[in-house]
């Protein structure tokens, strides 16, 4: 049977948004999945040694070297610098021959710098030269093209299933209760105790879903959280919420964006650039976090769900895979 390798960017991480996107890509995939055998790569993880690059390649690295596809799904991948220890993709220019010919899916930008000569030139090993890469930011765009790379801006493959159709189905008004996200490493305490307060104003119940490996600490750092009903770190257990009737709000991307998905009411508040660098693609159902005030208005008011997107890029990109 036919091979496909997904790179894996859930397995070994810290953040369950790389489970929704892994999720997300699997469902957009499903055509092409039918008819190939998958192999999931991390990308967190070390995959392969150096030895593996030089002579003869062991079993388990031929299969994924011989694969029709290499999908890299998803997640901020794109680094300026690959010798940095720190970076998402665990690869190096030595271990990297089976996954040569990859095509991105969906993938964001790390930092704003340029990358370097190196980072460059395992790029140009790695990634594949035929087909088209989907990214989902401009800053990701601009790069790839500047290194040569045929590329469109499709946007986080999370997004692909919120077309128009099913964004009119999503409640304008709120609703009684709301499950709410915090962000570890981007913490603001003034700011989220006094959104927490606003939350606490507008609905009955509140539910706290820990995408982050952290956000559970930092959330009791704020305070008392007695009134409030935890759900682990399951994306099960987040969906079983949402088949409730709720609202979502918070600082999570991801778990905003599956909310929408499933047809849930959503207002994602923005605390970084990536957030911010996709704040065009969502005009209404995002807002500064540190903007207490249009928060609270949003929160009260009605909220249209909007998503821009372009559509005909993604069908396109999808289409060279037949």
């Amino acid at each position: 049977m036919k091979k496909i390798v997904l790179l894996d960017t859930a397995t070994g991480s810290t953040n369950k948004g790389d489970s929704i996107i892994m999720k997300c890509v699997e469902e957009e995939l499903a055509p092409l999945l039918e008819n190939y055998f998958p192999i999931y790569v991390p990308t967190h993880l070390s995959s392969f040694r150096t030895i593996e690059c030089f002579g003869r390649l062991p079993d388990s690295a031929k299969e994924i070297n011989d694969a029709k596809y290499k999908f890299v799904c998803g997640t901020n991948l794109l680094s300026g610098n690959m010798l940095n220890r720190t970076n998402q993709w665990n690869i190096n220019y030595f271990n990297c021959k089976p996954v040569c010919g990859s095509v991105l899916m969906g993938v964001g930008s790390v930092g704003a710098i340029k990358p370097n000569k190196y980072t460059k030139k395992l790029y140009n090993k790695i990634l594949s030269h035929e087909f088209f890469h989907s990214v989902r930011e401009e800053r990701a765009y601009r790069w790839m093209c500047e290194m040569g790379f045929k590329c469109m801006n499709t946007g986080c493959v999370t997004m692909w299933k919120l077309t128009p159709e099913l964004c009119s189905k999503i409640p304008e008004k709120k609703s009684d209760e709301v499950i709410f996200t915090l962000t570890d490493y981007k913490k603001e305490p003034k700011t989220d105790s006094d959104f927490l307060s606003v939350l606490r104003k507008y609905y009955s119940k509140l539910y706290f879903w820990m995408q982050g490996i952290y956000d559970f600490e930092y959330l009791k750092s704020l305070g008392d959280v007695s009134d409030i009903t935890i759900i682990p770190p399951s994306l099960d257990l987040y969906e079983k919420v949402l088949c409730t009737d709720v609202d979502y709000v918070g600082t999570r991307l991801h778990a905003g964006i599956y909310a929408m998905r499933k047809g849930k009411r959503s207002l994602i508040l923005r605390v970084d650039d990536r957030m911010n660098s996709m704040a065009n693609t969502m005009p209404n159902n995002s807002v500064l976090r540190t903007d207490l005030e249009n928060i609270e208005k949003k929160i009260k008011g009605e909220i249209i769900t909007e998503i821009n997107l372009n559509w005909r890029l993604i069908s396109e990109w999808k289409g060279q895979f037949c």
